[in-house]
């Protein structure tokens, strides 16, 4: 008879250790077969012993960030393909995984929770070609509200819901980082 751990305690385990690095690296057309929300989720919800709203602002911002890769980064969706409905945005999807150059694309996914200096740090980087990540910051920089814009709004997202947003890579490559113990001010 084995003796398996109560519900939850795998989350006792990772609060009480000083360091985890969970890196992910994803096929996109493994993706497509799941809900792509759905995709960190449970790793998330049922390991980490974090207060609800991190842990709920963690989980949009991670989904977000899978999103962005999935649909700009390794798919290339134009404004007007992101806007399709249903069957044919499915469609649009499996006729540009079934292209061998963008099937062979990958998502890096790294979440590394540092007990000791108190913070929950997301990565996520994908093999497209990134965008103007330094133009995007400078206009979010001169605005007040994050912006409910059809395009960009899952940036402010991020802007606005973590303690620190980075782009790296020419914007391929984006990094939320979350204080777990300090008001909100990461270092």
């Amino acid at each position: 008879m084995s003796s398996q751990p109560p519900p939850h305690e795998s989350s006792k385990f990772i609060s009480n250790t000083d360091l985890v690095h969970v890196t992910c690296v994803i096929n996109p057309v493994r993706l497509a077969r799941i809900s792509l929300p759905s995709s960190p989720n449970p790793l998330l919800h049922e390991n980490l012993d974090l207060p609800a709203d991190l842990l709920t602002d963690l989980v949009a911002c991670t989904d977000e960030m899978l999103h962005n890769a999935f649909i700009h980064g390794t798919l290339g969706l134009t404004p007007e393909e992101r806007k399709l409905d249903g069957q044919l945005f499915q469609e649009l999807v499996r006729q540009k995984l079934s292209q061998p150059q963008i099937a062979a694309r990958r998502i890096r996914y790294e979440l590394v929770i540092d007990n000791v200096a108190g913070f929950v740090r997301v990565s996520v980087e994908d093999d497209g070609d990134g965008f103007d990540h330094a133009g995007w910051m400078q206009d979010l920089q001169q605005e007040k509200h994050p912006t409910l814009d059809y395009n960009g709004r899952g940036l402010s997202m991020l802007a606005y819901l973590s303690d620190r947003l980075e782009f790296t890579q020419g914007g391929r490559r984006v990094q939320i980082t979350f204080s777990m113990n300090n008001g909100g001010q990461t270092e």
